[in-house]
């Protein structure tokens, strides 16, 4: 099984035994139905043992293609994006509706892998410094805002109508590898280091990821 599949093969059990873990009660209703929310399209679940609490989980995912972008010396940058990922949250339903405060974490996210292949007689400039390519093998950058963070949501959760919105906490981060002869030079290390803090540093300056949510759950 590919990765892409596993990884939400295992969001969906995880949000079918989020359902299951639950003791059911005289009071317990579930809810369960689409959505598209930041994250992408999906599906939401919402159990409540009692009018005041509950839990909500989820599963999203954005069908996307890979892009390639060239530039007039014949470099070629090929992205892999992927948006996909799930919340599970405990919900406060302070008035006994379905208007909640949830509490929880987010799994997975947004991410990218590029990978640049330069043009004859091109360079690559790391701290102000330019480098010629012609022994640089390859060039990948992985960029990541996802994993697991905690996450806060409010809004209206449960059968019927469900619109909240709220925040996971973390910054995106960005990271290079490299191979050929040049890469193993300690200055190109030194300046590629030095070029990728500075990405780092700017990207921490983004400290959190939207979360929005619109849809429809179905009771049972």
């Amino acid at each position: 099984m590919s990765n892409f599949l596993t990884s939400r093969f295992a969001l969906l059990i995880g949000v079918l035994l989020t359902a299951t873990s639950i003791p059911a009660t005289a009071q317990t209703t579930v809810s369960l139905g689409p959505q598209l929310s930041t994250m992408g399209f999906g599906l939401g679940l919402s159990v409540r043992p009692s009018d005041r609490i509950g839990v909500s989980a989820e599963y999203n995912f954005y069908p996307l293609a890979d892009l390639e972008e060239s530039d007039d010396l014949g470099s070629t940058i090929t992205y892999d994006p992927d948006i996909q990922g799930g919340l599970i949250m405990v919900t406060l339903h302070p008035f006994g509706g379905k208007f909640a405060l949830g509490g929880g974490i987010q799994i997975g996210g947004a991410s990218a892998t590029g990978e640049l292949e330069f043009g004859a007689g091109d360079v690559i400039e790391l701290d102000g410094v330019d480098y010629p390519v012609d022994q640089l093998e390859s060039f990948v950058a992985e960029f990541e805002y996802g994993n697991m963070k905690p996450a806060v949501m409010m809004g209206w959760m449960g059968k019927g109508f469900n619109f909240s919105f709220g925040v996971s906490i973390g910054s995106p981060e960005i990271t290079i590898d490299t191979s050929g002869p040049i890469a193993n030079l300690p200055e190109f290390q030194r300046d590629l280091e030095i070029e990728l803090a500075s990405i780092n540093d700017d990207l921490s300056e983004i400290p959190v990821y939207p979360q929005i949510r619109l849809g429809w759950q179905f009771g049972f």
